[in-house]
């Protein structure tokens, strides 16, 4: 199997290994208060010890790789895993995210901003496809709405 990876593939999995072992490490001094299976420890332990395997079998799996932008000088590297990392669109979903929370922290309220976003954002991704988008956001947030907050009785922010 011939397959190159790309700029900051075999990085990422690191940093998830950390982030899992963190994750259990903390998991495990909450599950030391409630000892149970049904303890609020319990899942974060399950999933913090899932991050850790699996991060390490996506490790060994990336030996058998070969990176796009190995044998360059690390800095030439480094800018291509942040150009790889923060292209335009990740850039731009950033911004459409945090304008969501901003409207969300200004109380313009969940039931207006939540569609907003959606349409904006999938308009933006689909590049373009306006009324169709309208149908989807409308689809969604009736979804939502009936499981979240008539089922469960969920009350949005």
């Amino acid at each position: 199997m011939d397959k190159n990876t790309k700029p900051g593939e075999k990085g990422f999995p690191v940093i998830l290994l950390f982030i899992g072992i963190f994750i259990t490490a903390e998991a495990v001094r909450m599950y030391k208060n409630a000892p149970e299976l049904s303890g609020y420890g319990t899942m974060p332990l399950i999933c913090g010890i899932l991050m850790i395997v699996l991060s390490v079998f996506i490790i060994i799996n990336n030996f058998r790789f070969k990176s796009e932008i190995s044998g360059r000088p690390v800095k030439e590297q480094a800018i291509a895993v942040a150009r790889h990392i923060f292209s335009k669109d990740v850039m731009i979903m950033t911004v459409f995210i945090i304008a969501y929370c901003i409207m969300l922290s200004f109380r313009i309220g969940f039931v207006i901003a939540s569609p907003v976003f959606l349409w904006v954002s999938m308009t933006y991704l689909s590049k373009g496809r306006f009324v169709k988008n309208i149908f989807y956001t409308m689809l969604v947030m009736l979804f939502i709405v009936v499981v979240f907050n008539l089922v469960f009785k969920v009350v949005f922010p």
